[in-house]
């Protein structure tokens, strides 16, 4: 399947160019309503830099029944996983 062109996001990858340039260690979350391109624009930021080490993985949508305290859950655990941590144990287990 070949994408579609990608248009507009300047800002956001303008603003992740200046994340990448500062030579440190981020963490961006890219928080928004579904379907926007959140994905997407991280694919481009990706390909157009190359030799970064870059994770990605989605958060556990809210639905009824999910807390905000079971998303953060979710997050850690996911980001432990990624990042060969120790498991991630909540405050209620």
């Amino acid at each position: 399947m070949q994408l579609k062109p990608f248009v507009g996001r300047k800002r956001e990858l303008n603003c992740l160019s200046s994340l990448h340039s500062a030579q440190m260690t981020s963490l961006v979350v890219i928080k928004s309503r579904r379907r926007v391109g959140k994905r997407r624009l991280i694919a481009e930021f990706a390909a157009k830099n190359t030799l970064n080490k870059l994770w990605g993985f989605a958060g556990l949508a809210p639905f009824d029944g999910v807390i905000v305290q079971t998303q953060r859950e979710h997050f850690a655990r996911h980001l432990a996983l990624i990042l060969k941590l120790p498991p991630y144990l909540s405050r209620l287990e």
